[in-house]
């Protein structure tokens, strides 16, 4: 659709699929006659449309066109466009193509040029401004010089020049003290140092006639301490080994005249001090350093018993480990020297309590077996009795008491006595075992009796027993899935197990009574990838729900106490 049309100038604006195109090439000789309004045909030639000329509407007489001549004028324009048009546009495209990228080259180069031009401008800047940095710096110390320091310098010249002066007449002034000094010197070494020498040589022959004193030339007690300023002969004075224990009065070096630390161990001799050089009592704890005595200062037996106060070695002065088994003799600890509490409360590890030495005893010991030993003392005996805890898994724990083994065919046995001595009649005394549940085993035939809830069972609790009948059509899973069983256990629990499949009701077995929970038991079981609840009634039904996983797939295990 034709927005606007300038019939001179060919200017334009054409409507199509809804936006505005502006100048579309026109290729119909009807240029001056479209006007606003007019419905146009248009041609497309790659990116380019072009407008081939007003579309006529069918009984319009004012629209219809000679027909043959615009096909005719239509097709000749067409085949102008196609065979001149179109490549030449194509040929100026592409010319134009190259000429912008031609065009891009040469903005790149010209921009690499500007910027090294830039670079180089910048850097020729910098230069230029240190330059000036330095003519001005040049010129201040120019200034400095014309206006400070050559005058300072004149200033230093003429004071120079004073000195000069001053010094000459200084020197003047030092030649006539040297002639003064040379006359004095003349007058000692002529006169003065002749007259010195001679006296000293009379002097020398005098003390030579006297030197050197030596310790006859003293008289016995000529020198005393009263003679001697005090600190007068130290250490440095007196020559190594000069003062021996021959050349000190008894008793004339007393703590008094040491001082405090004054004598080491590296100043005293091997053995010089024993101990007929101490007094009773001169050597305490406290006049021994921590650490100084140790285990190879002290011969063996030096230390004994006699010689230690009492409480003076405590379990604080003993390194850990240092008292064992071999430090201490045989029957050196008895009862009579531990306290009464000494070992309340305390674990005693590693040992055998005997109630005697042979015969009849118990023994506590932990190896072997961690047990309570009974021994009959009999000489046919082969075993001890023992008192014993064992575990079975982690849910039982037995509690074995045996009677001694004996080679003789009488055996051993194993008495629950009560005595009542207050009873007319002894015999009636009873024994009470306090237990949920008491089992009775025979060894040689493997049968057990059960006394659970007062109730006496004769039955095998070691093993597992096969349910005798499933009910509603409940049958064995198969294969190695497990087959529906119950067993006692000897603390009055029961156990199930089993995978069951098939059934049309919700009981599968009944336990035998004295299995059953007295109030009922439930547990979450898997059945085929789910889970349900399987209950066991008081009756001792055992029950699922009926569905079609549980008819697929129920497996049970667990275990539940009968008693109340």
């Amino acid at each position: 659709m034709v927005r606007s049309w300038n019939t001179s100038t060919g200017e334009n604006v054409v409507e199509i699929a809804g936006g505005s195109l502006a100048n579309v090439p026109s290729l119909t000789s009807e240029s001056t006659s479209i006007d606003v309004g007019d419905v146009v045909s248009v041609f497309m030639a790659g990116d380019q449309m072009l407008i081939l000329g007003k579309v006529t509407i069918p009984g319009d007489p004012g629209t219809v066109p000679s027909w043959s001549a615009d096909i005719s004028a239509l097709d000749a324009t067409v085949t102008t466009v196609t065979t001149e048009t179109i490549p030449a546009v194509q040929a100026v495209a592409d010319a134009a193509q190259a000429d912008a990228t031609q065009a891009q080259a040469d903005a790149a180069q010209a921009a690499s040029d500007a910027a090294a031009a830039q670079a180089a401008a910048e850097a020729l800047q910098t230069d230029l401004d240190a330059a000036e940095s330095a003519v001005a710096a040049a010129q201040g110390e120019l200034d400095t010089l014309t206006g400070t320091t050559l005058p300072a310098l004149q200033s230093d010249v003429d004071a120079a020049a004073l000195a000069v002066v001053a010094a000459q007449a200084a020197a003047d002034s030092a030649q006539a003290d040297a002639t003064s000094v040379q006359a004095d010197i003349s007058t000692l070494t002529g006169t003065t140092i002749p007259a010195l020498t001679s006296e000293l040589s009379d002097v020398a022959s005098e003390v030579a006639g006297i030197l050197p004193v030596g310790s006859t030339d003293i008289s016995d007690d000529a020198i005393t301490t009263a003679k001697i300023a005090a600190n007068a002969v130290t250490a440095a004075e007196l020559n190594a080994g000069a003062v021996t224990t021959a050349k000190l009065a008894a008793g004339a070096v007393t703590t008094n005249e040491l001082g405090a630390g004054a004598v080491t161990a590296v100043k005293i001799a091997a053995d010089t001090i024993t101990a007929s050089e101490l007094a009773a009592n001169a050597v305490v704890a406290g006049k021994i350093a921590a650490g100084t005595i140790v285990a190879a200062d002290i011969s063996t037996g030096a230390i004994t018993t006699a010689k230690l106060d009492a409480g003076a070695v405590t379990t604080a002065k003993l390194a850990a480990g240092a008292v064992t088994a071999t430090e201490i003799a045989a029957g050196a600890i008895t009862a009579a020297k531990l306290s009464a509490t000494a070992i309340d409360g305390k674990t005693i590890t590693g040992a055998t309590i005997k109630t005697a030495g042979s015969g009849t005893r118990w023994e506590l010991s932990s190896s072997p077996g961690n047990a309570l030993y009974a021994y009959s003392g009999l000489a046919s005996e082969a075993s001890p009795g023992a008192l014993t805890v064992r575990t079975v898994g982690s849910l039982e724990a037995h509690t074995s008491l045996e009677a001694p083994s004996l080679t003789s065919t009488s055996g051993g046995y194993i008495d629950l006595v009560a005595t009542n001595n207050l009873s007319p009649n002894p015999a009636q005394s009873q024994v009470f075992i306090g237990a949920t549940s008491i089992a009775l085993e025979d060894p040689d035939t493997g049968e057990t009796l059960i006394v659970r809830a007062g109730v006496l069972y004769n039955v095998d609790w070691k093993a597992w027993v096969n349910v005798s009948s499933l009910l509603n059509s409940w049958v064995w899973y198969g294969g190695s899935a497990p087959t529906p069983q119950f067993r006692y256990y000897p603390d009055g629990d029961v156990g199930i197990r089993g995978v069951v499949k098939s059934g049309t009701a919700s009981t599968i077995f009944s336990l035998p009574s004295g299995c059953r929970p007295p109030k009922g038991f439930s547990v979450q079981v898997p059945i085929n990838g789910s889970s349900a609840r399987l209950i066991i009634q008081a009756n001792g039904d055992v029950q699922v729900p009926v569905t079609a996983a549980s008819q697929n797939f129920t497996e049970f295990s667990c275990r539940f106490s009968t008693l109340a």
